[in-house]
């Protein structure tokens, strides 16, 4: 068996255990694949994940700055007339 189809097995057996909440099923599988995963990867896969949540912010405080100043601008617009 290949890495990939032996931590696909073992992922599949975590995800199908009743006992286990969702949670923790999560978190095992989380866990299982860092273990495998060599430092570099896990490293590279952090980074990967904290600028797509900084990108995510950008856009969510970018779209929110841009209600809000449509919001206001049409405030000022009806207040002028």
């Amino acid at each position: 068996m290949s890495t990939s189809i032996q931590t696909r097995h073992m992922i599949d057996r975590i995800e199908n255990e009743a006992f286990l909440s969702t949670p923790v099923k999560k978190a095992l599988c989380t866990l299982y694949e860092n273990q495998i995963k060599g430092p570099d990867q896990q490293q590279d896969e952090q980074q990967y994940k904290r600028d797509h949540q900084i990108q995510d912010l950008y856009y969510q405080l970018k779209t929110n700055l841009n209600n809000w100043k449509n919001k206001w601008l049409k405030l000022v617009i009806d207040v002028q007339q």
